[in-house]
C-alpha cells in the first residue's frame, strides 16, 4: 500500500480532486489517465466512500495543512487527525469509543494524543467497513487486529514523515486494511 501525502493542503475547491490525480498519476506513471480515473469516481456507499471502477481501493483523509490518500490492493480506510486542546477527550470517548478505549483515553490525560490516536484508528475502521463513528457496534481497536463483520481488519498507526514546520500539533494517523501491506510514503 502507498500513501501519498502533502502538508501543503489549504481545503480549497477543487484541491483534493487534484491532489488525488497527482497521486494517481504518479501511482499508474500516467497523468492523462489519472485525470480519466478521478473524473469516473462515484460514490459507493450511502455515506460517500469514493470508488473508481477498475482502479485500486482508496481512502482519503485531511485534516489542516495535511491531506493524503491511502492506494491499496485490498478494502482499506484512512485517516489523519491533528491533536487539538480544548477539548475533554474524556467526556467525548465516553460517547464513541468501548471501554477499554475510554481507559487508555483516561490513563493518558495528561496527553491528549491518545484520545486522537484512537480516533484516527476507528475512523480508518469505519471508512474501510462503509459505517459511521457513531456506530455503537464498533469493536475496540486498541488491538493490530480487529473483527468486524465477519472480517478480519489490519490496524495500525501511521508515522508519516515530519512536516518542515513544526508546531504544538501532533499528527495521529492510522490505517485499517483487510491484507497486511507494507507502507510506503510518497510526498507530493
Amino acid at each position: 500500500m502507498t500513501i501519498y501525502y502533502s502538508y501543503d493542503f489549504k481545503s480549497e475547491k477543487g484541491e483534493s480532486h487534484k491532489l488525488l490525480e497527482k497521486a494517481i498519476g504518479l501511482h499508474i506513471g500516467d497523468e492523462q489517465k489519472a485525470a480519466e480515473l478521478v473524473g469516473s469516481m462515484y460514490s459507493c456507499t450511502e455515506l460517500g466512500k469514493p470508488t473508481i471502477d477498475g482502479f485500486d481501493d482508496f481512502s482519503i483523509s485531511h485534516n489542516g495543512n495535511c491531506w493524503a490518500v491511502l492506494i491499496a490492493g485490498s478494502t482499506c480506510g484512512l485517516d489523519v487527525q491533528y491533536t487539538r486542546s480544548g477539548l475533554d477527550p474524556s467526556r467525548i470517548a465516553k460517547r464513541y469509543y468501548a471501554a477499554e478505549e475510554q481507559k487508555s483515553v483516561a490513563d493518558n490525560k495528561e496527553d491528549n494524543y491518545e484520545f486522537f490516536r484512537i480516533w484516527a484508528r476507528r475512523e480508518a475502521l469505519v471508512k474501510s467497513v462503509g459505517t459511521t463513528i457513531v456506530n455503537s457496534d464498533l469493536p475496540c481497536v486498541l488491538g493490530s487486529r480487529v473483527e468486524f463483520e465477519d472480517r478480519v481488519w489490519v490496524l495500525r498507526d501511521l508515522d508519516f514523515p515530519q512536516a518542515e514546520s513544526v508546531t504544538e500539533e501532533r499528527l495521529a494517523a492510522a490505517v485499517c486494511i483487510e491484507a497486511d501491506e507494507e507502507v510506503t510514503y510518497v510526498r507530493i
